[in-house]
C-alpha cells in the first residue's frame, strides 16, 4: 500500500506484526507509549531526537552515529561498549562500580573529584606520563620498587648476621 503525501494527525490503539515502513518522513512527530520489541530500524536519520522514558533492554547500537549527543539519567547495568570512539566525551556523576576496561585508550583521560577507591590497575597497562596529583606514577613505583628491593636486602643480610651470631 502507498500512501504518499498522505497526511496523518493521528494514529492511535493500532497494532502492525511485521510490518515494512521505508522512505517515510516524520517530523516534529510524537511517538508515545508504543511496543516495538524485535524492531529492527535500518538505515534512518533521527537528527534532534528525543527519547524519553524508554525501555530499550537489550538493544543493539550498531554502526550508530550519536555524535554531539547527550544521555542524561540513563540506567546501562552490564552494557558492553565495544570498538566505540569516545574522544572528547565527558562523563559525569557516573556509577561505574565493578566496571572493566580492556584494550581502552585512555590517554590524555583526566579525572576529577572520583572516588577511585579500589580501582585496579593491571600490570600489561601502559603508565608513561600517567601522575597522581602531579606525580609520575612510573617514577612512583621505580622508587617503591627499589625500596621493596632495598628492604628485602636489609631482612636477608639481618638473617645472615643473625645467623652467624647464634
Amino acid at each position: 500500500m502507498d500512501f504518499k503525501n498522505l497526511e496523518i494527525h493521528s494514529i492511535k490503539s493500532c497494532s502492525a506484526r511485521q510490518a515494512r515502513i521505508s522512505e517515510c518522513s516524520f517530523t516534529d512527530s510524537e511517538i508515545q507509549s508504543c511496543f516495538m520489541d524485535y524492531t529492527r530500524i535500518l538505515g534512518s536519520r533521527w537528527g534532534s531526537a528525543s527519547f524519553k522514558q524508554m525501555f530499550m533492554e537489550k538493544s543493539l547500537f550498531d554502526d550508530v552515529n550519536l555524535n554531539d549527543s547527550s544521555f542524561l539519567n540513563l540506567a546501562l547495568l552490564n552494557t558492553v561498549f565495544d570498538s566505540c570512539t569516545l574522544n572528547g566525551s565527558k562523563f559525569k556523576k557516573l556509577a561505574m562500580t565493578d566496571s572493566e576496561f580492556h584494550s581502552a585508550n585512555l590517554g590524555g583521560t583526566k579525572f576529577f573529584a572520583a572516588d577511585l577507591r579500589n580501582v585496579e590497575i593491571g600490570e600489561d597497562c601502559e603508565l608513561e606520563g600517567m601522575t597522581i596529583n602531579g606525580i609520575s606514577v612510573v617514577e612512583m613505583l621505580k622508587l617503591y620498587k627499589e625500596k621493596q628491593g632495598a628492604e628485602k636486602n636489609f631482612s636477608s643480610e639481618k638473617d645472615v648476621k643473625e645467623q652467624k651470631q647464634e
